[in-house]
């Protein structure tokens, strides 16, 4: 038990910087959607670069899990004998697990980004992003009252 403690100890530090760069890149992300909303042509190129962030930070996390599994699997083995008789848990579907979680991991943080980055692509698109303005009330903006 302790060797599994110590694993999630010497991860922290790792796990929060992540964790802070998550909570920077959704806080840019509620910007961009306001600027999609309110049709200004700033958020297409800062969109791409939220794709981009997003996407090394699936990767970031992705292999941040997967390095805390395998160290979780092998401090599991460490302890397991001392679990007694029909206490050792399954390593081999632990270490399953954590290959899976990599995979998943990497498709569920990069779906949005690459599904973004695609539909930026398309030359509708583009037609249309081309027509927004840079500055001033346009978009929704123009349908809300004015204060």
């Amino acid at each position: 038990m302790v060797e599994i403690v110590a694993v999630a100890e010497r991860w922290a530090g790792w796990s929060v910087g992540l964790g802070i760069v998550g909570i920077a890149l959704a806080a840019f992300l509620l910007a961009l959607g306001i600027g999609f909303l309110n049709r200004r042509r700033w958020t297409i190129g800062y969109a791409r670069i939220w794709c981009f962030a997003q996407i090394c930070l699936a990767i970031g996390n992705s292999i941040l899990g997967f390095a805390i599994q395998s160290e979780l699997v092998k401090a599991m083995a460490t302890s397991a004998p001392r679990m007694g008789p029909g206490g050792a848990p399954p390593l081999a579907a632990f270490a399953i697990g954590a290959k899976v979680g990599l995979v998943v991991g990497l498709l569920w943080g990069a779906g949005v980004p690459i599904f973004l980055l695609t539909w930026l692509a398309r030359r509708s698109v583009s037609t249309e992003c081309a027509t927004w303005t840079s500055a001033g009330r346009s978009g929704v903006a123009n349908a809300l009252p004015r204060v």
